[in-house]
């Protein structure tokens, strides 16, 4: 690749037209070249030089990549050597890759001898148009992506695209050298493949390249595992998935109505109902049933948007369960009734026949 240069035509008698050319400066960002340029004839040597007189030079053509930029006719060029006629600046654009071949081609003609032609093609400097990019899965969670981005060259604007969709403006956190940074993708769903790709303005050319294309699932919210308890007093041992380790609320109800809650429950939780919410429990059974629906409920926030997991389980009331129930203070609590058999204090279940039905009490 050259920054400067020297066409020449064919010499007649001791002389040859010339112009040579250098790079002045490049613009990435409008993607051209401006050269110098200076035309002139060369009258020979100290060992033989020419003398051209009135209207004996003339320049049919100077053609600087595709453009004629000088033609006349000139006199009284004489002596040795380089003889400056013109000079000027040219601007070249390069090719959309930032490549850029050029010509300079000189028709002339001198007086009694004829045509005096030449030409010469040069590959200018590359100008760098594109950068290359690349991305990585950072982080995630349950509705959001976080993408790492690396630049070859500086930018100055990021954007990215979801699932093949639109381009959007990326509210990236970027590094002080404008070469890396990393994004925040929102709003996304829970257990869902989303494939990303980014892209970047390159600071100096403005022109976007595009990074490669990634896939990533997101993580889905807590669920049940396993509830394993069925009856009534017991303890209740809770197994739960939990892709995102996000700290979850478990809550128990009955017909809509909370009765028992725990905050931050670990994967592997074993439920011990207090007092109270055993008498909670215990109201909500049916007279005729010692069956009753419970719905546990695993409750995950994340970004402020809460996700819950229901899963229901029949508690059975059985044996030394059934008991008897009292108020105290407005309050419905569990009583528990005793009988004396054999001189053993035992815990005992109250009946009631209603229409020759025997039922248990509460």
């Amino acid at each position: 690749m050259a920054t400067n240069g020297r066409a020449t035509t064919n010499t007649l008698k001791h002389s040859f037209f010339y112009c040579d050319w250098q790079q002045a400066r490049q613009s990435t960002s409008e993607n051209y070249t401006v050269i110098n340029w200076q035309l002139g004839l060369n009258c020979g040597s100290n060992n033989g030089w020419d003398a051209w007189y009135t209207n004996a030079i003339r320049i049919n053509s100077l053609t600087i990549d595709g453009e004629v930029v000088y033609n006349a006719t000139l006199s009284n060029i004489q002596g040795a050597g380089d003889h400056q006629i013109t000079s000027g600046t040219k601007t070249i654009y390069h090719n959309s890759d930032g490549r850029k071949t050029f010509s300079i081609s000189i028709k002339g003609w001198l007086i009694d001898y004829g045509d005096a032609n030449g030409d010469g093609t040069w590959e200018l400097e590359k100008i760098d148009r594109y950068t290359t990019v690349t991305i990585s899965e950072r982080s995630k969670d349950i509705n959001s992506i976080f993408v790492d981005w690396k630049s070859a060259d500086a930018r100055d604007y990021t954007q990215h695209k979801i699932n093949g969709g639109e381009w959007t403006d990326s509210n990236d956190s970027v590094a002080s050298n404008n070469r890396s940074g990393y994004i925040k993708i929102s709003d996304l769903n829970p257990n869902t493949t989303y494939k990303i790709k980014v892209r970047v303005r390159r600071t100096d050319s403005q022109l976007w390249s595009e990074s490669n294309e990634i896939t990533i699932k997101t993580y889905d919210y807590a669920k049940f595992s396993n509830i394993t308890s069925s009856n009534f007093g017991s303890d209740v041992n809770i197994t739960k998935i939990n892709e995102s380790k996000i700290k979850n609320d478990l809550q128990v109800y009955i017909n809509n109505t909370l009765v028992a809650s725990r905050e931050n429950i670990s994967d592997d939780y074993n439920l011990t109902f207090t007092q109270n919410e055993l008498d909670k429990l215990y109201e909500k059974y049916p007279v005729n049933s010692d069956t009753i629906n419970v719905e546990y409920r695993l409750q995950t926030v994340c970004n402020l948007v809460t996700y819950i997991d229901k899963l229901e389980k029949n508690m059975l009331l059985t044996g030394e369960a059934k008991t008897s129930w009292i108020k105290i203070n407005g309050m419905t609590k569990r009583a528990e009734v005793f009988i004396k058999v054999n001189g053993t204090v035992k815990r005992a279940v109250v009946f009631v026949k209603e229409n020759g039905i025997l039922k248990r009490c509460m």
